[in-house]
């Protein structure tokens, strides 16, 4: 059942090719720029809706999500 499945994760093909793709299209800046501003930008948000209800577990646990989405975006850049 699994040979059926081709094995993307492991290797992020897919990832790679969107990542190849965004950079052709806007440049390594850009790249940085829409992708990390935009995971800081939805991040940003949920911390302060967790903030403003005062879940404080929450609020740490999305700022280190949102340290290692931003530590992939660039390790993909720089693969």
């Amino acid at each position: 059942m699994m040979d059926f499945f081709p094995r993307i994760i492991p290797e992020f093909t897919v990832f790679k090719f969107i990542a190849r793709m965004v950079i052709r299209a806007v440049g390594i800046w850009g790249y940085y720029f829409l992708f990390v501003g935009l995971d800081l930008f939805i991040c940003t948000k949920f911390i302060y809706k967790a903030l403003k209800e005062e879940k404080f577990e929450t609020a740490v646990a999305i700022s280190i999500l949102m340290l290692i989405l931003v530590g992939g975006i660039i390790a993909l850049v720089n693969t």
